[in-house]
């Protein structure tokens, strides 16, 4: 799983004073959706998401054929080829140059990754297509307010960047006062893109990994799978989205991002659920990470 919240903590200026126009942006949003929520007396019926089925709805969610088939598969999936792939590359031959981050090469774990999301992206489509007839709107995903997706995706995204960015800097305070010493470590992604013998087409594979088929796959498994069978399950659509989220959260390995990316999952649940729509929650997720990169190569040479 390829999201990141950047962990290093840089002192450049320019570094800072983008992220701070971000949060500033986030914040005014954030104020923006308050007053208007207050002036419409709407706090109610903003925290009831409309995932329960509706069927007379041309956009209802109609997820009742998936079964616990369709998380355990994909998931095994995830982890048999990816663990098969690093244990199939030969262990033997010189040991690794100075600041090396893996023993096996940084082209042979980025093409591992990819094919992984590849394959567990195409295992979880197959499984939820037959079941549903291949009638993926009954999954939420289909093209009938692209617009109104992508507004809803970018506003998401700027009104809980300050309480997911607050959230990570809160998580590593704690971690520190009871372990002085922590360091934060970094996502591996990221870690690759800052190591100069990475070549150019790794890069690109990483960006196009991280940017498009990371949230495809990840929406897919987390939101349109575990979502829709934990709400159905638990009879609640909330227990649904937070469910899911802690999972979502705990599958990603920074220790220190893991509360901020479970918030994150609460986000991109609720996205789902109020706007029926998978589309909606995967440029949410692609704009998160869109913004890790972007702020990673304007800012990479004033940090190394």
């Amino acid at each position: 799983m390829t999201d990141g919240i950047p962990s290093t903590q840089p002192t450049d200026a320019a570094f800072w004073l983008a992220e701070e126009i971000v949060l500033a942006i986030g914040a005014a949003v954030i104020l923006g959706l308050v007053i208007q929520l207050t002036r419409r007396g709407a706090w109610r019926s903003a925290f009831v998401p409309r995932a329960v089925p509706e069927w007379g709805d041309a956009r209802s969610i109609r997820t009742e054929a998936l079964t616990i088939e369709h998380a355990v598969l994909p998931f095994m999936v995830y982890l048999t080829v990816f663990a098969a792939a690093r244990l199939a590359y030969p262990t033997q031959g010189p040991a690794p140059q100075d600041g090396a981050i893996d023993t096996i090469p940084i082209w042979y774990t980025a093409t591992a990754q990819a094919v992984t999301q590849l394959l567990t992206l195409a295992v979880t489509a197959m499984l939820v297509g037959r079941s549903l007839g291949w009638s993926w709107r009954r999954w939420g995903l289909h093209l009938d307010q692209p617009g109104r997706d992508l507004a809803w995706a970018a506003i998401a995204y700027l009104a809980s960047w300050p309480l997911i960015w607050g959230a990570a800097q809160a998580t590593v305070w704690l971690i520190q006062l009871v372990q002085p010493d922590f360091t934060p470590t970094e996502h591996l992604a990221i870690g690759y893109l800052a190591d100069a013998r990475t070549p150019g087409w790794v890069i690109g594979m990483i960006v196009v990994g991280t940017v498009v088929l990371a949230p495809i796959m990840e929406e897919f498994y987390f939101r349109g799978v575990i979502q829709n069978l934990t709400a159905r399950g638990t009879g609640s659509t909330w227990a649904g989205i937070v469910l899911s989220a802690i999972a979502f959260g705990l599958i990603h390995g920074e220790l220190q991002n893991r509360p901020a990316l479970m918030l994150f999952g609460v986000v991109l649940g609720y996205t789902y659920a109020r706007r029926r729509s998978l589309l909606a929650a995967i440029v949410l997720h692609a704009i998160f990470n869109l913004k890790t990169l972007l702020f990673f190569f304007l800012f990479r040479p004033t940090l190394s």
